[in-house]
């Protein structure tokens, strides 16, 4: 599968939102992405894409905080 790993994501522990910088999801991501930002993190799966730098978590992040860090997104199948 390929990764989507363009630009950064914002995302605190507890919120299911997460905030992009130079991402482009809304052509990139559907519902059904599964996203993390390390080996380490656990996997959230998106419900949402509401805009090219905003997307829904189906859950809250449970992992680390994070500010403008890496991550790694598969889109949906």
């Amino acid at each position: 599968m390929t990764q989507y790993t363009n630009g950064t994501i914002t995302i605190t522990n507890g919120s299911a939102t997460v905030t992009g910088t130079g991402t482009a999801w809304l052509a990139n991501l559907s519902p059904g992405a599964l996203l993390t930002v390390s080996e380490d993190d656990p996997v959230g799966v998106v419900v949402a894409v509401t805009a090219d730098g905003s997307l829904t978590l189906e859950t809250p992040w449970p992992g680390a905080s994070y500010t403008n860090t890496a991550y790694e997104a598969v889109p949906d199948c």
